[in-house]
């Protein structure tokens, strides 16, 4: 894992692996408080092509920006 934030609303981990690939994982808690984590989904697959994330970040309204060598990629919810 390179790089790794949560959302501000605390129900996704977004994750960049060593591969440069991007992921987002649904968080939830019971009612012990006991934290899970689904299964990821892969969003580097909405990167251009041969493109690397080096970072990730969200922001308030869930848009996600990925760090890659040719600059900055900006997802929302249309992708």
């Amino acid at each position: 894992m390179v790089s790794a934030c949560v959302s501000s609303d605390d129900r996704s981990l977004l994750l960049v692996t060593g591969g440069g690939a991007v992921w987002r994982c649904g968080l939830s808690f019971d009612e012990d408080g006991v934290l899970s984590c689904a299964l990821p989904d892969e969003l580097s697959e909405l990167l251009p092509a041969d493109t690397l994330a080096t970072a990730v970040v969200v922001d308030v309204n869930d848009n996600v920006y990925a760090c890659t060598e040719q600059g900055v990629w900006i997802g929302d919810e249309t992708g």
